[in-house]
């Protein structure tokens, strides 16, 4: 005698465009009622999670601009520190407008 088995199957042929994409909250069900239920938990769930995400790209974006900031003021404040050091060492380092023979030295006294 044979007897059959019934079995079911579901297949999922999925093609991503970005990779990393996750796929959840997948329900199979024959009852309507059921996936009315489903899908307002899950928009409820999304809406969180979406103000969640809008949080942390919010301080990441922050934290961005912050060291951003303080990367421009470093880099003014060493650019001032370079011309202070250029003024300084151009006071002594200046070439002689007098004409003459001799050394620099000789030339200015």
């Amino acid at each position: 005698m044979f007897t059959s088995m019934t079995s079911a199957t579901l297949d999922f042929d999925v093609w991503q465009v970005k990779g990393g994409t996750i796929f959840d909250n997948i329900i199979i069900t024959d009852s309507l009622a059921e996936a009315d239920e489903f899908a307002k938990k899950w928009k409820s769930l999304s809406e969180a999670e979406k103000a969640e995400k809008k949080k942390a790209d919010d301080a990441q974006a922050a934290s961005f601009e912050k060291g951003k900031a303080a990367r421009a003021a470093r880099a003014a404040a060493q650019a001032e520190q370079e011309g202070a050091d250029k003024k300084d060492a151009g006071d002594d380092s200046k070439p002689s407008t007098k004409k003459g023979k001799g050394s620099k030295a000789e030339q200015e006294l």
